[in-house]
């Protein structure tokens, strides 16, 4: 297991966020068992966020053990406070629309590397 824990800047809602966070990587020492298993732990959040935690787990494809094919799964959560009213409405919307593009340009990407590290 390997943990560290880092500063990141991201842009949710009106003004961007500066964070603290807390990160542990678990990988068997079995390279038989391709599991990896990574979490995100909040720390600090400068506004918006009160709790925030990233969980992800990447597992070797059982069904086809041949294949070099994995299943990533990601779960994510978080508690914000201020974001009522009308206000909180819009930012609570820009925020969500922001979170989604991050996510999918960050899947993206992952699959464009694995696939150009398997060529």
């Amino acid at each position: 297991m390997e943990e560290s824990f880092h500063w990141e800047h991201v842009k949710f809602g009106l003004k961007p966020t500066l964070r603290a966070n807390h990160v542990i990587v678990y990988q068997p020492s079995e390279p038989a068992d391709a599991s990896i298993v990574v979490v995100d732990k909040q720390l600090y959040a400068s506004h918006y966020f009160q709790v925030a935690v990233d969980f992800w787990v990447c597992v070797k494809d059982s069904a086809n053990p041949e294949a070099e094919g994995f299943y990533l799964i990601t779960e994510k959560g978080s508690r914000q406070h201020g974001l009522t009213g009308f206000r909180g409405s819009i930012i609570r919307g820009t925020a969500v629309g922001r979170a989604r593009s991050s996510i999918e340009k960050g899947l993206a990407t992952l699959k464009q590397e694995l696939e150009a590290r398997a060529k």
